[in-house]
């Protein structure tokens, strides 16, 4: 019997949608929320939202899950690499999501329902299935940590919402027209998908002691990604020694990634990504003086207090300067969902299908 949704799914207030175009979002994108929880997300979402929420999860999947901006498809590929050692090394012409759709169609042939391809791509797939989604714990089925593992990162909010900046700027003004600040004050006002931030990573942080959840920083990935995988490869019931780990470590490697212009998405391919990927972090350069003391400061204390500390490394995040031109600015990031009717629902999945490979 299926589960009934734990929320209501509504269309997003006049008011709402006024306050998200001041904030230099576009108005034509259709969203909705949840209610309670007050969580955006792209409207598609209202029409599958009780499939997602009853979908089966098998004990041999792993879940990836972040809010945006934090390094889900970073964290996606060394998964995917860690559980195919035969494959990864192979040169790879396409982007992960691009791949699993050209296995569907073969496996499927005919129309493909574009509202519910991501859950087609589950159904569809053979073990080990890695899935990928926005969506908070509390949107995904309730047996989900009884069944598998569920691998979760997290990331610093004022990186974030650089990362945000930099992904809508690359979009052109398809969904966005505004500033840096703009961003910022979406973000705090919990105006962007999937948001807001600050329930998402406390339903996370829920979980730490469950054993088939693993908690990670994107900080101490940027710092010492060897040790991460290690933590994960454990976490997994991997025996990958070092010397493997280092070449996983490099086939994801941010660089690489950014220099293959087939591994990006389509939406992305037309500008070239300029500065460096996943923004790392650096001096403070803080718009409007809107950094380390800020509202955002203000937020993350008042919404998170002491329940969870975010490693910064004694580092701060490298904002945008008000001082320096847009044009002058480092790029964007790719890693971040697509813009895609297959990423609309929040969940994608990048696993082996009949009659080929991911």
């Amino acid at each position: 019997m299926a589960l009934k949704l734990p929320v209501t799914v509504k269309d997003l207030p006049e008011e709402r949608v006024q306050q998200r175009k001041a904030q230099g979002l576009n108005p034509l994108q259709a969203i909705v929320y949840t209610e309670p929880g007050d969580v955006l997300l792209p409207e598609p979402y209202k029409r599958a939202a009780e499939k997602l929420y009853n979908f089966k999860y098998r004990s041999d999947d792993i879940v990836v899950t972040t809010y945006p901006k934090s390094g889900t498809l970073w964290t996606m590929e060394l998964v995917w690499a860690m559980t195919h050692l035969d494959q990864f090394q192979l040169p790879q012409k396409k982007h992960t999501n691009e791949r699993v759709q050209a296995e569907l169609a073969k496996v499927r042939p005919g129309p493909i329902d574009e509202e519910c391809l991501t859950l087609q791509l589950a159904e569809a797939a053979t073990a080990p299935r890695i899935i990928w989604t926005h969506l908070p714990l509390k949107l995904l089925h309730p047996d989900l940590l009884n069944t598998c593992k569920v691998v979760y990162v997290a990331r610093n909010p004022k990186d974030i919402c650089v990362s945000f900046y930099h992904f809508l700027m690359e979009l052109k003004g398809r969904f966005f027209s505004g500033t840096f600040e703009n961003v910022l004050d979406a973000f705090i006002a919990d105006n962007l998908l999937y948001g807001p931030y600050w329930d998402h990573i406390r339903q996370a942080r829920q979980q730490k002691d469950n054993p088939n959840f693993h908690m990670m920083f994107y900080e101490d990935m940027k710092t010492d990604i060897l040790q991460e995988l290690r933590k994960l490869s454990t976490f997994l019931g991997l025996q990958l020694d070092d010397a493997m780990l280092l070449k996983i470590a490099d086939y994801a490697h941010f660089d690489r990634m950014k220099s293959n212009s087939e591994l990006r998405p389509k939406l992305l391919r037309r500008q070239p990504l300029r500065g460096q990927a996943g923004r790392r972090l650096g001096p403070d350069r803080d718009p409007g003086g809107r950094g380390q003391d800020g509202p955002l400061d203000s937020r993350e204390r008042q919404r998170l207090g002491l329940y969870l500390q975010i490693p910064m490394n004694g580092m701060r995040p490298c904002l945008p300067s008000r001082r320096a031109s847009r044009e002058s600015w480092p790029r964007c990031v790719w890693w971040a969902a697509p813009v895609t009717s297959s990423g609309s629902l929040g969940l994608l999945v990048s696993a082996s299908l009949p009659g080929g490979r991911s």
